[in-house]
């Protein structure tokens, strides 16, 4: 996660991301970036980026894709067992 780390250099991001094709997916919340840089349209044009945030990109794989809804499903669940067994 790159998330609240005030990146400013969207260059630099890519030129990083570009180098290290095995990062599927990037968190970048809360940067520094110009307001008026959209930077999901830039990091969504590198084919090994599938998802910027909570947002899949085009380039999402089914592989990607169902073990993020097995994550989330599992982890919905396990929340709702805590809460079930809830003493309070």
């Amino acid at each position: 996660s790159l998330e609240n780390n005030k990146l400013e250099n969207i260059n630099a991001l890519v030129k990083f991301l570009l180098t290290h094709p095995n990062i599927k997916i990037i968190w970048i919340n809360n940067n520094q970036y110009p307001e008026d840089l959209d930077v999901y349209e830039i990091l969504s044009q590198l084919k090994s980026i599938e998802m910027i945030n909570d947002k899949f990109t085009e380039h999402v794989s089914e592989k990607t894709a169902q073990y993020l809804d097995d994550s989330l499903f599992h982890m919905f669940n396990f929340k709702n067992m805590i809460s079930n067994n809830d003493m309070s």
